[in-house]
Order: C-alpha cells, then structure tokens, then sequence
C-alpha cells in the first residue's frame, strides 16, 4: 500500500504538467485549421479582389474599348484577392503571423501573373491560397506552454508540500 502511494505521489507532478499542457493545446487539429484557413481565405479574397478590381478600374478611368483595361482588371483582380486570401487565412489561427501569409498569398498571384499571363482561370484562384495556407502552416508561433504549475514535494516531517511555479 506504501508503495502505491509513494508512486502517486512521485507521479503527480508528471501530472499536474500534463494537464498544464493539456490547458495550453490549440483549440482545433491541423486538418480542421487548414479547412478554416481555405474557406476563410476564400470568403475575404473573393469580395475583396471584386472590390479591388471595380476601384481600380473606375480610378484610371478604363473603358470598354481600352486593350489594356483587361490586364489592369487582373492585376487589381490579383492584388486584391491576394489581399484578401492572406486577410482571411490569418483571421482563422490565433497562432499565425500575418506578414509572411501575405508575403506568401502575393508570391503565388505574382507567379500565377507571370507564368499565365493571359489564361489564369483557376490558377489566379488557388496559387494564393495555397502559397498562403503553406507559409501560415510554416510560420505559426507556436501555442503558448502552462504558466502555472503545481507539485507536491515531500517535507522533512513526512508530509507533503505543494509548491506553486509561476512561469513569465
């Protein structure tokens, strides 16, 4: 019966940790986050390259006839859904940074433009998308560690002792 008793009590703080870390643990899995990430991303980057692209067009004042309202059109198209995509993306996860998302969701529309430069269809879609839901994957913090943790450690009477750590 000692026996059992001294192993609990040598196994509580292994514990109290686990649970401490089990507090800290990201709300969602890998696969339901990514699933978020593209919906979202989706949902921002559609009106926000649809918004982009009407204000850009009205700013420089194209028309129907002008050859190269079509190529400003995809460019704003580009730049505002790109936008949009890494707004979305980063709006999902509390552990993600923005910068590189965007740095990302710019670098796929930029290739998309550039290696298709007339053909874009579902390329101008999903190259954003993907470029930033791989950089937000890569370049999330990480989740934050249990900041309070409590032990029993035995005292010299024989009794035990719990002892709080506070982690800054």
């Amino acid at each position: 019966m000692k026996l059992k008793i001294v192993a609990l009590i040598l196994s509580l703080p292994l514990i109290v940790e686990k649970v401490n870390a089990d507090a800290g643990r990201e709300p969602m899995g890998a696969g339901k986050r990514i699933a978020g990430k593209v919906l979202s991303g989706t949902f921002w980057g559609v009106p926000l390259g649809a918004a982009t692209t009407g204000i850009g067009l009205f700013l420089i004042k194209a028309d129907a006839d002008d050859p190269f309202a079509g190529i400003a059109a995809l460019d704003f198209l580009s730049v505002g859904y790109a936008l949009g995509v890494a707004i979305g993306v980063t709006r999902v996860d509390p552990y993600d940074r923005f910068l590189p998302t965007l740095v990302g969701s710019f670098a796929g529309a930029a290739a998309t433009r550039l290696i298709l430069p007339e053909d874009l269809g579902p390329p101008l879609v999903l190259a954003p998308m993907v470029m930033a839901t791989i950089v937000s994957e890569k370049s999330r913090k990480p989740p934050e560690a249990g900041r309070v943790s409590v032990n029993l450690v035995p005292d010299s009477k024989g009794g035990l002792s719990a002892v709080a750590i506070l982690r800054f």
